[in-house]
C-alpha cells in the first residue's frame, strides 16, 4: 500500500510541475500583443550574462538579449530596443575617487526635485528619477563607494514599462559590489554593518 501511495504522490508532483510549466508558457504567449507583458516575460525568462569591471572587480549582470554598447575603463553599457521599446539600458560608471565625496555629499549633489534618494547607507545609496520634468524616461541607480571611488549601476527605461522591468530593478537594488574574489570575511563584515 505504501509503495502505491508513494508512486501516486510522485505522479501527482510530476503532473503538477508539467501543468505549471505549460501555464507559465501560455501566459507569456497569451499576452504577446501587450508590449509590457511581452517584455516582462522576455526579461523574466532571460539568462543573465555577467560582466566584471577590471579595476573594482564589480560584478554586473544583464539579460542575454541586450546589446553591448560600451565597455571601457570607467564605463560599461548594455541596451535593448525593438519596435515598441525605445529606451531600455543598463549602464555602469566609475567616478574619479574624490568627485562625489562622502555618501551625504554625493546625495546632496545628485538629489533635486526630479531625483529622489533612498536607502542612504555609509557606502551606498539609491536614486530614482528623471532627467527633465514629465519625461517619459526614468532611471533607477545604485551608487557604491569603494577604494577606487564611487561606482554607479543604472537602469534607464520608459515609465510605461515599469512593471516589465521589475526583475532588473530588484537586481540593481540587491546589487553588491563584492565579487567571488573578495574575501568572505569582508563580505560578512560589510553585510553585518549594512554598508
Amino acid at each position: 500500500m505504501r509503495k502505491f501511495n508513494m508512486k501516486f504522490s510522485m505522479s501527482v508532483v510530476v503532473i503538477l510541475t508539467i501543468l505549471i510549466s505549460i501555464s507559465s508558457c501560455m501566459s507569456c504567449g497569451r499576452d504577446v500583443n501587450d508590449p509590457v507583458q511581452a517584455l516582462k516575460c522576455r526579461i523574466d525568462k532571460a539568462e543573465m550574462v555577467q560582466y566584471v569591471d577590471s579595476i573594482c572587480n564589480a560584478k554586473l549582470f544583464y539579460p542575454v538579449f541586450f546589446n553591448i554598447d560600451t565597455v571601457g575603463n570607467d564605463v560599461a553599457g548594455f541596451s535593448y530596443s525593438d519596435k515598441n521599446v525605445k529606451v531600455l539600458s543598463l549602464s555602469y560608471y566609475r567616478y574619479p575617487p574624490r568627485m562625489l565625496g562622502t555618501s551625504n555629499e554625493a546625495v546632496r549633489f545628485l538629489s533635486d526635485s526630479l531625483n529622489v534618494c533612498s536607502k542612504v547607507r555609509k557606502r551606498s545609496f539609491i536614486i530614482v528619477g528623471e532627467d527633465e520634468k514629465d519625461s517619459p524616461i526614468t532611471y533607477f541607480s545604485k551608487y557604491y563607494h569603494t577604494i577606487h571611488g564611487w561606482t554607479c549601476y543604472t537602469l534607464t527605461y520608459e515609465k510605461q514599462y515599469e512593471d516589465a522591468v521589475e526583475k532588473l530593478v530588484k537586481m540593481i537594488k540587491d546589487w553588491k559590489i563584492y565579487t567571488d574574489d573578495t574575501p568572505e570575511w569582508i563580505v560578512d563584515l560589510c553585510d553585518f554593518l549594512d554598508v
